[in-house]
Parts: C-alpha cells; structure tokens; sequence
C-alpha cells in the first residue's frame, strides 16, 4: 500500500543492514556504545505467522550472524518481538491482533525465538509501543493494518477543533516548535496532509471506536502469556530479563484551571495508563472505564492477575509534552478514541523539512539528547531505577507512513550514493560523552 507513504516508497530494502550489519556494527563500537536495541520481525522468521507454515531460514541465519557479531564487538543485545510487522497471513485468517486467537500465535513465535537465540539475548521486549500500534493502525489508519472508520469523519472532527489540533501535534513544555527539529508526529501530518487534498488515505474499514480497544487488550494478553512462558521455561536457564517498551508524552494543562488539571490527566490515562494500569494495578484507568463503557474490554480475574506484575522492567519511549485543554463538547455520536478522552490539545505551526547539510549539522538534536539525559540524570538522582538509555535511532531510515522523507538518524544515509553512512554532529557529540563518562 505505497499510496499510504509520503514518498511512494517501501522498506523492501531500507538501509540494508541484512548485508550490512558489519558495518553497522562498528560504527556503534566506534562510537564507544555498548547495547544495540533492535527487533526482531515476525515474519522474517515465520512468513506465514507460524510454525506449521515453515521457518526461514535465511531470516533466522541473518539474526544469528548479527547477534555473533554484536557478542564479538561487546555490544549487548535488547530484542524486541514486536515492533508492529504482523506476518500478513494472520491479518487474513482472523484480523491479527482483532483476535484473541493471535496470543496463540504470539506465543508460539515467542518460544521459537527463546529457543533459537536465548543462549544470546539476555534482554527481550514483548512489543514496542502498542499505544502507537493501536492508534495509527486502528484509529486513523495511517499505520498497518490501515484500519479505521470513515477517515474523513476524523479528519473533520480533528480539524473541527479550530485553532486546536489532534492527539499527534507536538510541543516542548517550553514552547519550542519540535516541527523544527525533524522530530513533529508522523500521523498528526499524514491527517493535515489528507485534510489539503495531497493524497486520500486508504483504508480498509474499521471501527475507531472499538477496534482500538480490543487490540490494545490482546497486545497485553500476548505480552503477559509470552512473560509467563519466558519465567517458566527459560529465564532460570537462561538468565535473562523480559519487559514492555510503551510510549508516552508528558500532558501538561494548559491553564491552571481544574478542568484543565482534569483534563491533562485524561489524556495520560489514556496514552500512558492505557497499558500501565494494566501492567501495574491489573485494570485500566478508571477514566477510561467511565469514558469508554462497554467498548472498553474486561480482564478475567485470571487475565488480571497474569497482565498485573508481568515485567521485569519497563521500557519507556518519550518524545516531548503537550498542552492540554478540557473539551467536554468533543464527543459524537460515533464514538472515537480521538474524542473519548474529551480533550483537545493547542497546536502549533508545521515548518519545513531542513536541508541535507542541516540534517548532518544537526545541533537541534544535540540540545533534545542533552535535554533528555539532563533530567534521566536527575530522575536517576532522585532514586528512580534508570537501567539504560538508547537513541532514535542509530541511523536514518524507513519511517512508516514518512518513507524516507524524514531522518531521525545520528547517522546520516545517502539514499542516492549506494546507502553510504555519515556521522552527523549528534554521532560526534554521543561519541564524546561516551568517552568522558
């Protein structure tokens, strides 16, 4: 579906690290890293989603070469199940993560890889931002499976809050424009996009008020089944440690008024608590009970009890804040995770890509790096338990719905010069700190 991408283009080759991991390799060791964060995909390994329906080997070959080569540079591997690539024989069969029957498959891939590179991955992360997965893929349809109800409806009612703009648009707490800095949200663009005529989404049905919900519900029952299996099969054996990596942005009111308070905390229930709550207490945010109602999936007592606990650690991907207002008006009635929260945020202005030669100076993302590890530091400092901190990303590369037209990289990819890497200053700046840490 290359008509959903910015740029008409594909991932089909990206960066090419399968033949290129060596270098990637070293390039972190010379950075002076010492952990790669990386994913491996379903259906690389099991083109059909499971294990009657073949393995490939070429697929299990490159990991294990990648994994060697990681141990043989000192660089430790955290590996991620699932970072959103459903095998699409599962979508066919029964909707992929719609279905509750996708816990089996999930675990039943979980265990091969366990099986096949435990022995080398003493870190493993169940699914990488399931918020992100259930919003694009199901609420506005820009992500797979492009799923959502009628998008013109969500476009009108995102654009419909004036001089407010959607869940996506993105501010520091400070005011700064992250537009600027490459970094602004990939769907908030891709609906401003649609809503200027630039290109007419496809999607393949959908319901943005249910279908969110579910998937986010069996995300967490395959999560906390692949857990239970990971502590009783492999981690006495294998040593290892398992856990989630969510994402969330910081709600700051925009005023200092109850509703806004009210509001600010809505709206992190329902990014952040959406899948916290479940992970911490064994239920969702009693905001969301009372918002959503029945669309809102319930937890066995026994699914309670297995989702509740089921980490060794919490990965947590953070971008920036927003400000929030109190929007009680926003509810339709087709009802919508964009406007179950009742909220709206304040926007700010798009702005242009930078050059090629301002995305290799790039001291924008120096100044977010050092902004973020200043206060990582302090969170450290206050007592919080901060095992780590990896950078998006170590390269530019294949950005979802953006294509190629965007680069989050510290690395810079000449995509029309064979793919060649460049250390941007940010490469330079990681490198510095490293060595005088």
């Amino acid at each position: 579906m290359t008509e959903k991408i910015r740029d008409g283009s594909n991932g089909d080759v990206a960066v090419d690290q399968q033949n290129r991991y060596k270098e990637d390799v070293a390039i972190m060791k010379e950075i002076g890293m010492d952990a790669y964060r990386f994913s491996i995909s379903w259906s690389k390994i099991l083109p059909n989603g499971k294990l009657s329906g073949g393995k490939n080997q070429a697929g299990i070959d490159y990991y294990n070469n990648l994994l060697k080569e990681l141990q043989d540079k000192g660089l430790e591997p955290f590996v991620t199940l699932f970072h959103w690539d459903l095998p699409q024989a599962l979508e066919d069969e029964y909707g992929g993560f719609l279905s509750p029957k996708i816990v089996v498959h999930f675990l039943e891939y979980a265990d091969f890889c366990f099986k096949t590179f435990g022995d080398r991955v003493k870190n493993w992360i169940t699914v990488n931002e399931p918020w992100a997965y259930c919003y694009g893929g199901y609420v506005t349809g820009a992500l797979a499976p492009g799923r959502c109800s009628v998008p013109s409806k969500h476009v009108g009612g995102v654009l419909g809050w004036g001089r407010y703009s959607c869940w996506q648009q993105l501010s520091f707490s400070n005011g700064e424009d992250l537009a600027n800095n490459e970094t602004f949200c990939l769907v908030n663009d891709q609906i401003h996009a649609h809503a200027r005529g630039r290109r007419q989404p496809r999607h393949i049905g959908g319901d943005s008020g249910r279908e969110p919900y579910t998937v986010a519900h069996n995300q967490l029952l395959a999560h906390a089944a692949v857990v239970k299996l990971y502590n009783q099969n492999y981690k006495a054996s294998q040593k290892g440690k398992i856990g989630i990596t969510n994402v969330t942005n910081w709600m700051i009111p925009y005023s200092e008024s109850k509703k806004d308070h009210d509001a600010a905390q809505r709206a992190i229930d329902f990014m952040f608590g959406w899948f916290m709550d479940p992970l911490t207490t064994g239920d969702y945010p009693q905001n969301m009970r009372n918002l959503v109602g029945s669309r809102l999936p319930q937890f066995t007592a026994e699914q309670s009890a297995m989702v509740k606990g089921s980490f060794d650690f919490i990965g947590l991907n953070y971008y920036t804040a927003r400000y929030v207002v109190d929007a009680p008006n926003t509810s339709t009635d087709n009802p919508s995770y964009i406007t179950d929260p009742q909220i709206e945020f304040r926007r700010v202005d798009e702005r242009d890509n930078p050059s090629i030669l301002a995305a290799c100076v790039d001291k924008h993302r120096i100044k977010y790096f050092y902004d973020h590890l200043s206060l990582v530091q302090k969170a450290i400092k206050d007592g919080v338990k901060v095992k780590g901190y990896f950078a998006w990303s170590l390269l530019d590369n294949f950005e979802w719905s953006e294509g190629y037209t965007v680069r989050f990289g510290i690395n810079y990819i000449n995509y029309k010069d064979g793919l060649k890497r460049h250390p941007k200053l940010s490469s330079i700046w990681f490198k510095m700190l490293l060595k005088s840490t």
